[in-house]
C-alpha cells in the first residue's frame, strides 16, 4: 500500500487534535467536567503516550535523518562498501536535466504479499551484479514491490550538481508464509520452509558482488514508454542499477552462533496510555529474520537448532553475512522511496534498543527470583508480561501527571517512576526472553508481528494457545511503541538505576482459595450456583491490552476484589486487573477481572442468560465498590479508585442511556429500520452531541413517529408530533456514537436525493437552513429504503390498516394568517401560492370511507419542490369549510393552532427570504388559527376532496339565481322577506343525512348557512315568469351568522346550528335542468314537481311550462333561425351562456321550440334526461361516438345495430364480442349492448343481470328498449347507464314521424352528446318534433293496448300450435304454425321477467311456419294486418322479415299488433290460415 505523503506540520496539528480525545471518547462522547489543571494534566499524558491517529510516527522536520544512536554497534554495522549519506538539499530543477529509465527488465523474484494465500511459486536464481556507478550518475528514486509479483524496477535521475550514487532499499511485504530455499548456487529450491529466505539469500549475492542471471520462461521486453532520450554525454553513463535489500526494522548479526532474536513490532500500532482505548493489532510488515538486542542473558538460548520444529525442513547450517541495513537517506520530496513509515521504523527501533540496553542489568535479577517457583505455563507468563506491562504504563503515567513537562535527569527519579521502569523492564525480558522459549513455533510468528487470529490458528490447533501468542506480539507492539514515545519525551530509564527498595517479583504472592471458592471465581466453572442455571461464558483472555479479532478494548484499570465467605469478619483482598472490553457483535460492555495467578477470572457480559451478567451488578456508588451475587454465603466486591469508578460507572450509563435511546417510548412508534451503507453527520452547533465527521459504514437508523396526547371534553386525542430520527454505528465500529434529531415538528425538512461514490442512493436531510445547524447524509442499500424513509417524513406512508385517495389535480395551495382579509381569499398572495403545485391526496385509516377526526387523516399536497402533510385530526366542530361563488373549484378550510403539519422542502430550491417566510409561516400555524386554501384541476376532485375530509358526499353543485326567505303565510310584516341574489348551492348527504349548503356573493344578513334537510320536508316546484322555482315549505334553519362571529364565513357539517327559523324558502334558477338536478338530490320521495302526477298525466302537461303563447295545442314552429334579443343588455355571448339553455333558441341545428318540448315531455316520461335525434340508428351511432369503446359485446336482435357496429369497427377498429362472452373480456369504457325485448322475437333479456356484468369490469350498458317503451318497463330502475328508443316506433306511434331518442342520467354524457349532436347535424326537425309531441300525449293508452292484444294473441298461437284439438281454429293454426316467440312464453324466467315488465311484455311478437312458402304468401292474405316493415304504430303489421333482415328464418314472420280489438285480429289470421292451406291443397283440415 503507498504510502501518503504528510507534512510534518499536518501531523503536529492531527497529534494535537487527538490530545483532546479523552478514552472513554472512543465510547461515548460527553463534555468533559474536569477542571482546567486535570485537563493540561491530561493533555501532557497523551501528548507523552499517543500516536498520530493514522498510526504514524509523528515527525518533528522536513527532512529528517534518523538520529546517530541507530549507528551503534550493538545495534548494527554497516558494510564496509557503503559510506553514512550525506545531507542533501533539494536538486534544483534546470532546464537541460533528463530522465533515462534502466535498459534491463524489471526483475521478477516471486510471488507474495500481504494478501498472498499461497507460497511462493516463482523465484529468481540470480540477479545481474550492479556495474560500477559513474560519478554523474542519478541516485536511485523509485522501488517497489507489487502486490502480486515481487519485481524491482531501478530509476536514474541525473542532477548537475552532486553526483553521488546510492541504490534505493528495496522493501518487501511479509506473506505471512515461509519462503522457497536457494541453493548458494541459485539452484532449484529445496524447502521452503528453510530458516534463511530467498529475499535474504539474494541480498547476500548481491553484497557480495556475485552475478545473478534472471531465470525465466518468458523475458519482458522493455516497454518503450519506460525509456526517454537523453544527450550523448548522459547516456553513455547510464547503467544498471544495483539492487539493496532491507528487510525493514530488522538487522542480521554476524555471529558465530546465528542465533535468532525477537524482532521489533512495527510502530505503526498507535498508543496509548491506561486510560486510553487500544488499537486493534496490525500485521507488521517484516521479513522472517529477528533482531539481536542485547547479548543473550541467562533465559533459554533460542538458537536453530532450539527453535526447528519436527518436520520443518529447517537446517542447522548457518552462513556468516553482512549486515543488511545501510544508513537510510534523508527524507525529501525528490527521494520518496523512503516513506515516513519507514523513518518511523527506524526511529521506534531505536527507542527500543535504547530502553533494552538500559534495563539488561534488571534481567539477571529477574531470573533469579523464579529459582524457587514451580515451573509457570506459557500463559502465565503472558499475563504477567500483560500484568506488568500495564502496571509499569500506569505508573509511569502517574508520574507524567505529577510532574508534566519536566524531564527525569539521573539523579532526580521518583521511587514511584523507578519502579515504573522496573515492571517495565519484567515485561520486556518476558516477552524478548521466556515466551519464545517455552514456544518454539513463537519465533516464526514474531517476524510477522501481530497477525490476526486467524492466521496464527494456521499454526495452532488450540484456539487458546493462538490467543495466547496473540496477546504475546501484542504485548510486543505495544511495548515497541511506548519505548518510542518514552524517548520522545526524554522519560527512558537512566543508566545504572539501582533496585534497592523497588518490587522485582515476576509473579505476585496471593493467598490460596478454597476450590469452592476458586470454582467460583474462574471463567471455566462459573455458574449460577443460587439459582441451579449454568450459564454460557466465552473464553476471554483474562488481561488483555489491545483490540482482539473477537473484542474491542477499552482500557485497564487495577482493582481490588474483596472475598468475603460466610461473612468473615477477615475479607480476602487480591489485586485485580479490570479490563473494559466489548464484543464486536454486541453494543455492551464485558468487564474482566484476573488476578496474575489466574484464581480470578471473572467476566460480567451483557447478556442475561450467560454465567454472569449485569444483572448480577449492583453498584455501590457511596463506597465505589460493585457488588456482585454469585450465591448466598460468598460475597464478591470489586472496590475501584475513585476516578476508575466513575470512568466504568460513565461507561455502562451512557451504553444504557443509548439502549434505552434505541428504544421507542410510550409516545413513540418504530416506524423505520434500517442499516445503513453509510452515514455522515455534519453539526457545527457548539451544543451539538459529537459524533464523527467521517462517513461511518454500517450505521443503524432508526426513526420513531412521535405523538402526544391532549385532554377533550369527550376524552383523549392522540396528536401526531413529529419524528424522532436516530442514528448508531455499528457494533463493528469501537467508537459507539449515537445522534438524534426531532424532525417535522415546527421547522420544515430539508432533503436532496444524492448518489454516493458508488452510485448507492443517498438522502440528505437538514432541519434548518442555516449553515452551522445540522445535516446528515445518508446511503442506503437499496432505492426503496430511501423512498421508503421520505416517504414516512412527508406523510405518504401508508400502513398496512390504511388506505389513500386517488390523486386530485392541485392547481394551487397555500396558508393564510388573515383571516378578514378578502383579497388573500382569492388572490395568490401567500409564499406557498408562488409554488407550482402539482397533486394532493388524502390518506387515512381504512374502513369504508376514511377515517374522520383520528390520527392518521391526512391532505399530503406535493407540489414541483416539495410537499405539506396537513393531519385533519380534530374534534366534533372544529372543521370548518368555505367555498365561493366566483372560483368554483376552489375550498377554504379554517384550522385552530396545531403543530402535526410536516413541510419537505429540496435543498437549495427557495431562498434564504423564502425559507425564513416559511419557518414564521410555519410558526404561524402553531401559534394562531390559520387557513389552508386549495384550488383543484376540476369541480369533480373539489367534490372528491369535500367527501374525504367532511365524510359528506356532494349530490347537487350549482347556482341559484336568487334565494330568498320568505313566509308563504303573510303573518309577519314583509320586511323580513330576505333575498339574495347569485347563491352557490349543495346538497351533501352522509348516510341518512342530508344538509342543504347556501354561500351568498352579495348578502347583507351573512355570508352563508347550512340546515338539515329531512324526508319529510315538503318541497314545491313551480314556474313563474318563466323562470323556474322550488320552495322549501316551513323549512327549519338557523338564519346566517354575523360578521362580529369570527367563523361567520364558514360553516361545519358536522354540528349545523340549531335551526331556530321555521320559514319558506324560495331557490329561483336558470333553467329547468338546474332546478330537476337540485330536485333529484333532495331527500324527499318525488323531489320533482312533475312526479306529483302518473306518466300519462304528465306526457301531457310535462312541456306547460314552454308553453310561451295561448294556443291550447302546442304550434308548429317552422323556422331554422331565431332574432337574438332586442336588449343589448340581456345579449349572453356564447362563452358565458349555458350550453344547453332551452329558451334561448338561435339555430334550430343546436336547440328548436318543437324539438325542446318534445325532449321536456320524454325526459318526465323516462326519468331521465333526454336528447332528440333525426333517427334511431343517428341515436345509435351518436352514443357510440360519445362512448368511443374499444369493444362492444352485442347479440343478435336489430340488424341496423351491427351496421352502425360495423362502420365504428371500420373507422375506429371497435371489437365485437358475444353477448355471452365472459365478464373477465371486458374491461373499463367497454359496452354491452343489450335489446331487450328482442327484435324481431318480441324476447326479454335479464338487465339486472347484465347491469352487474357490465360494472363489474367498469363496462357501460346500453340498452336498446325500442321494443318495451315506456309504460313497460324503466332500464334506469335496473341500473342502465343509457337508454335508446327508436322514436318512429311507439314514441311516434302513427307511423308518421321518423325520430330517435337517447337518455341518461350521466349529466358529464348528457352535455358531451348535446355538443356532439350539434356537429353531427342529426337533430330531429321541427315537423318530427311536433308530431313527437303530439304522440306522446297518448304513449300510455296505445302501449297497454298494444301489449294486451298482442299477449292475448300469443297465447292462443301458442295453444294452438302446441296441443291436438277437434276444433276447426285450432286445426289451422296447428297445420301452420310450427312455434311462437315472445316474452310472455319464458316461463323459466317469470321470476325476474315479471319485475321487469310488470305491465304487459311487449306488442311485438314472431311465429315461425312450416313451410317458407307459406310465409312468403300469408301477410297478402290478411286484411287487417298491413304487410310492411316497421313497428309501434296504432295499427297492426306483419312482415316476411326476410324481405328486410337476411339473418333471420325465412319462414319467420313478425306480427306488430296494433290498438285494433284483439279478436278482430284473431278472426283475420283464422281466415288468412284457411285461405293459405287451400292455395297450398293441404288436406290436413277435418
Amino acid at each position: 500500500m503507498p504510502e501518503e505523503d504528510t507534512s510534518p506540520e499536518a501531523l503536529n496539528t492531527e497529534q494535537r487534535s487527538r490530545i483532546r480525545h479523552r478514552w472513554r471518547e472512543k465510547l461515548y462522547h460527553r463534555d468533559s467536567k474536569a477542571s482546567k489543571d486535570s485537563q493540561i494534566r491530561d493533555q501532557e499524558i497523551q501528548s507523552f503516550l499517543r500516536a498520530p491517529k493514522d498510526g504514524r510516527t509523528a515527525v518533528t522536520t522536513p527532512d529528517l535523518e534518523l538520529p546517530h544512536e541507530l549507528d551503534s554497534s550493538e545495534v548494527r554495522s554497516l558494510s564496509s562498501n557503503t559510506s553514512p549519506s550525506p545531507a542533501r538539499r533539494k536538486t534544483p530543477r534546470k532546464p537541460n536535466l533528463h530522465v533515462n529509465f534502466a535498459a534491463t527488465p524489471p526483475v521478477i523474484i516471486g510471488e507474495g504479499g500481504d494478501e498472498a494465500a499461497l507460497p511462493v511459486t516463482e523465484l529468481l536464481p540470480s540477479l545481474t551484479a550492479p556495474s560500477e556507478a559513474p560519478a554523474e550518475a542519478s541516485r536511485n528514486v523509485v522501488s517497489q514491490l507489487s502486490n502480486t509479483a515481487s519485481q524491482v524496477l531501478a530509476v536514474q535521475e541525473q542532477s548537475s550538481q552532486n553526483g553521488y550514487f546510492r541504490p534505493r532499499t528495496l522493501q518487501r511485504r511479509s506473506t505471512g508464509l515461509r519462503d522457497h530455499d536457494l541453493n548458494e548456487q541459485g539452484s532449484e529450491p529445496t524447502n521452503w520452509n528453510q530458516n534463511q529466505s530467498v529475499a535474504n539469500r539474494t541480498l547476500g549475492s548481491v553484497r557480495a558482488g556475485e552475478t545473478v542471471k534472471e531465470d525465466r520462461h518468458e523475458s519482458r521486453s522493455n516497454s518503450a514508454e519506460g525509456h526517454h532520450s537523453a544527450n550523448a554525454d548522459s547516456s553513455k553513463h547510464n547503467a544498471t542499477v544495483g539492487i539493496d535489500w532491507n528487510i525493514r526494522g530488522v538487522t542480521r548479526q554476524n555471529t558465530a552462533s546465528g542465533s535468532l532474536r525477537l524482532p521489533l513490532p512495527d510502530p505503526d500500532i498507535s498508543f496509548t496510555n491506561s486510560l486510553t482505548p487500544l488499537p486493534s493489532p496490525q500485521p507488521l510488515r517484516s521479513s522472517n529474520v529477528s533482531l539481536n538486542l542485547r547479548p543473550s542473558l541467562a533465559a533459554p538460548s533460542l538458537s536453530d537448532d532450539s527453535s526447528s520444529m519436527p518436520g520443518d525442513g529447517r537446517t542447522s547450517e548457518n552462513k556468516t553475512q553482512q549486515p543488511l541495513r545501510p544508513d537510510p537517506p534523508k527524507l525529501t520530496v525528490e527521494n520518496r522511496g523512503l516513506s515516513l513509515r519507514n523513518v518511523a521504523k527506524g526511529v521506534s527501533d531505536d527507542a527500543l534498543l535504547e530502553f533494552a540496553a538500559r534495563v539488561q542489568p534488571y534481567c539477571n535479577v529477574f531470573l533469579l527470583g523464579l529459582s524457587a517457583r514451580t515451573e509457570p505455563t506459557l500463559q502465565q507468563w503472558v499475563i504477567a508480561a500483560s500484568w506488568w506491562f500495564l502496571k509499569g504504563r500506569s505508573e509511569l503515567e502517574s508520574s507524567v501527571r505529577a510532574r508534566p513537562g519536566s524531564e527525569i535527569t539521573q539523579a532526580d527519579v521518583p521511587l514511584h517512576l523507578r519502579q515504573a521502569y522496573v515492571d517495565l523492564a519484567k515485561a520486556w525480558w518476558i516477552i524478548s526472553e521466556i515466551t519464545p522459549a517455552r514456544h518454539p513455533e513463537v519465533k516464526r510468528l514474531e517476524a510477522r508481528g501481530p497477525v490476526p487470529i486467524s492466521a496464527i490458528m494456521q499454526s495452532f490447533v488450540d484456539a487458546k494457545a493462538a490467543e495466547l501468542i496473540q496477546m504475546h506480539l501484542s504485548i510486543l507492539s505495544n511495548m515497541r511503541a511506548l519505548t518510542m514515545s518514552m524517548k520522545r519525551n526524554s522519560r527512558l530509564p537512566p543508566h545504572g538505576l539501582e533496585l534497592q527498595g523497588l518490587d522485582t517479583r515476576i509473579f505476585v504472592e496471593y493467598p490460596l482459595l478454597s476450590p469452592s471458592a476458586a470454582r467460583l471465581l474462574s471463567i471455566e466453572n462459573l455458574g449460577k450456583i443460587s439459582s441451579g442455571m449454568h450459564g454460557e461464558t466465552a473464553y476471554t483472555f483474562p488481561i488483555p491490552i489491545t483490540d482482539t479479532e473477537r473484542h474491542f478494548n477499552y482500557g485497564q484499570m487495577f482493582v481490588d476484589v474483596i472475598l468475603d465467605q460466610d461473612k468473615a469478619e477477615h475479607r480476602i483482598s487480591m489485586p485485580c486487573v479490570l479490563s473494559v472490553v466489548r464484543d464486536r457483535k454486541e453494543r455492551d460492555i464485558t468487564i474482566v477481572a484476573a488476578s496474575q495467578d489466574g484464581q480470578i477470572h471473572l467476566v460480567i457480559q451483557p447478556e442475561a442468560h450467560m454465567a454472569l451478567s449485569w444483572q448480577d451488578v449492583h453498584w455501590q456508588t457511596s463506597h465505589r465498590y460493585l457488588d456482585i451475587d454469585l450465591r448466598a454465603d460468598f460475597g464478591v466486591q470489586i472496590q475501584f479508585a475513585d476516578k476508575d469508578f466513575r470512568t466504568v460507572w460513565g461507561i455502562h450509563d451512557y451504553i444504557r442511556a443509548v439502549r434505552k435511546q434505541s428504544k421507542s417510548t410510550r409516545h413513540e412508534t418504530l416506524v423505520f429500520e434500517r442499516v445503513l451503507r453509510s452515514f455522515q453527520h455534519f453539526d457545527k452547533r457548539k451544543e451539538a452531541t459529537q459524533f464523527p465527521t467521517e462517513p461511518i459504514e454500517g450505521c443503524k437508523l432508526r426513526l420513531f413517529e412521535c405523538f402526544k396526547v391532549i385532554g377533550t371534553g369527550v376524552g383523549e386525542r392522540k396528536i401526531h408530533d413529529g419524528y424522532r430520527l436516530l442514528v448508531v454505528t455499528a457494533r463493528k465500529v469501537k467508537t459507539l456514537s449515537s445522534v438524534s434529531h426531532s424532525l417535522g415538528r415546527q421547522d420544515p425538512i430539508v432533503f436532496s436525493y444524492l448518489r454516493d461514490e458508488h452510485g448507492a442512493p443517498a438522502l440528505l436531510l437538514r432541519t434548518l437552513k442555516s449553515s452551522n445547524d445540522p445535516s446528515m447524509v445518508m446511503s442506503f442499500q437499496q432505492e426503496a429504503d430511501r423512498e421508503l424513509l421520505y416517504a414516512l417524513l412527508n406523510g405518504t406512508k401508508l400502513s398496512d390498516d390504511e388506505n389513500g385517495s386517488d390523486t386530485l389535480s392541485l392547481k394551487n395551495c397555500d396558508i393564510m394568517t388573515n383571516l378578514n382579509c378578502e383579497t388573500s381569499l382569492s388572490n395568490r398572495t401567500g409564499l406557498l401560492g408562488s409554488l407550482a403545485w402539482k397533486r394532493l391526496q388524502v390518506l387515512g385509516r381504512r374502513g369504508q370511507q376514511l377515517e374522520l377526526g383520528g390520527p392518521t387523516l391526512r391532505i399530503c399536497a406535493e407540489c414541483d419542490i416539495g410537499s405539506i402533510a396537513d393531519r385533519i385530526n380534530l374534534g366534533p366542530g372544529e372543521l370548518q369549510m368555505r367555498l365561493h361563488c366566483d372560483t368554483v373549484d376552489r375550498v377554504d378550510i379554517l384550522r385552530a393552532p396545531q403543530t402535526d403539519m410536516t413541510a419537505c422542502f429540496a435543498d437549495n430550491s427557495l431562498s434564504e427570504k423564502q425559507y425564513e417566510g416559511l419557518r414564521q409561516l410555519l410558526d404561524s400555524v402553531t401559534r394562531s388559527p390559520t387557513l389552508r386554501v386549495f384550488n383543484f384541476g376540476s369541480l369533480n376532485d373539489l367534490h372528491t376532496f369535500q367527501t374525504l375530509i367532511t365524510g359528506f358526499s356532494v349530490l347537487f353543485d350549482g347556482f341559484a339565481k336568487s334565494f330568498a326567505i320568505t313566509r308563504r303565510r303573510m303573518v309577519v310584516p314583509i320586511y323580513k322577506r330576505w333575498e339574495a341574489s347569485t347563491t352557490r348551492l349543495q346538497i351533501v348527504r352522509h348516510d341518512k343525512t342530508f344538509q342543504l349548503v347556501a354561500f351568498f356573493r352579495d348578502f347583507s344578513h351573512g355570508s352563508c348557512m347550512n340546515f338539515v334537510l329531512k324526508s319529510t320536508d315538503v318541497f314545491e316546484s313551480f314556474s313563474r315568469s318563466g323562470t323556474p322555482h322550488l320552495c322549501i315549505v316551513d323549512a327549519k334553519f338557523a338564519l346566517p351568522k354575523e360578521e362580529t362571529d369570527p367563523n361567520h364565513r364558514f360553516i361545519n357539517l358536522e354540528m349545523p346550528e340549531y335551526p331556530g327559523e321555521h320559514d319558506d324558502i324560495t331557490i329561483g334558477f336558470e333553467t329547468d335542468h338546474d332546478r330537476d338536478a337540485f330536485s333529484n338530490a333532495l331527500p324527499a320521495p318525488a323531489p320533482k314537481a312533475s312526479e306529483y302526477y302518473n306518466s300519462c298525466t304528465r306526457a301531457i302537461h310535462a312541456d306547460d311550462t314552454l308553453n310561451t303563447v295561448r294556443d291550447v295545442a302546442p304550434p308548429l314552429h317552422v323556422s331554422t333561425t331565431f332574432r337574438y334579443d332586442t336588449d343589448p343588455n340581456d345579449l349572453i355571448p356564447a362563452s358565458d351562456a349555458a350550453s344547453h339553455n332551452t329558451e334561448a333558441h338561435v339555430y334550430s341545428r343546436i336547440t328548436a321550440p318543437n324539438a325542446t318540448r318534445f325532449e321536456s315531455v320524454l325526459t318526465s316520461v323516462l326519468n331521465a334526461s333526454c336528447l332528440a335525434y333525426s333517427s334511431g340508428l343517428s341515436a345509435l351511432h351518436a352514443a357510440y361516438v360519445c362512448l368511443n369503446p374499444k369493444r362492444v359485446s352485442i347479440g343478435g336482435g336489430y340488424h341496423g345495430s351491427h351496421g352502425v357496429l360495423a362502420i365504428h369497427q371500420r373507422l375506429c377498429g371497435t371489437e365485437l364480442l358475444p353477448l355471452d362472452c365472459p365478464t373477465s373480456d371486458l374491461s373499463s369504457g367497454d359496452v354491452i349492448h343489450l335489446e331487450t325485448p328482442l327484435n324481431p322475437t318480441g324476447e326479454a333479456y335479464n338487465m339486472k343481470a347484465y347491469a352487474e356484468k357490465a360494472h363489474s369490469r367498469g363496462a357501460v350498458l346500453l340498452v336498446d328498449a325500442t321494443f318495451g317503451p315506456p309504460g313497460l318497463q324503466d332500464p334506469f330502475e335496473w341500473d342502465a347507464d343509457i337508454v335508446m328508443h327508436s322514436g318512429t316506433k311507439y314514441l311516434g306511434g302513427h307511423s308518421d314521424m321518423l325520430s330517435g331518442v337517447l337518455a341518461t342520467k350521466n349529466e358529464e354524457w348528457l352535455d358531451r352528446l348535446r355538443n356532439e349532436r350539434e356537429f353531427l347535424g342529426c337533430v330531429m326537425g321541427n315537423m318530427e318534433s311536433w308530431l313527437g309531441v303530439r304522440s306522446l300525449r297518448t304513449l300510455d293508452l296505445r302501449v297497454k293496448r298494444q301489449s294486451e292484444n298482442a299477449g292475448k294473441l300469443v297465447q292462443w298461437l301458442d295453444i294452438c300450435s302446441n296441443t291436438d284439438s277437434e276444433d276447426e281454429e285450432a286445426a289451422l293454426v296447428k297445420a301452420v304454425v310450427r312455434s311462437v316467440q315472445h316474452a310472455s312464453l319464458q316461463h323459466e324466467d317469470m321470476h325476474w321477467l315479471k319485475k321487469q315488465m310488470p305491465n304487459g311484455f311487449g306488442p311485438v311478437f314472431a311465429f315461425i311456419v312450416k313451410e317458407e312458402w307459406m310465409a312468403r304468401q300469408l301477410p297478402s292474405l290478411l286484411s287487417l294486418f298491413h304487410h310492411a316493415t316497421s313497428l309501434g304504430a296504432v295499427e297492426s303489421l306483419i312482415e316476411w322479415r326476410s324481405m328486410s333482415d337476411e339473418t333471420v328464418d325465412p319462414r319467420l314472420l313478425r306480427v306488430s299488433v296494433g290498438i285494433e280489438d284483439w279478436e278482430d285480429l284473431k278472426a283475420d289470421l283464422s281466415k288468412a290460415f284457411r285461405r293459405l292451406l287451400d292455395r297450398g291443397d293441404v288436406s290436413c283440415v277435418p
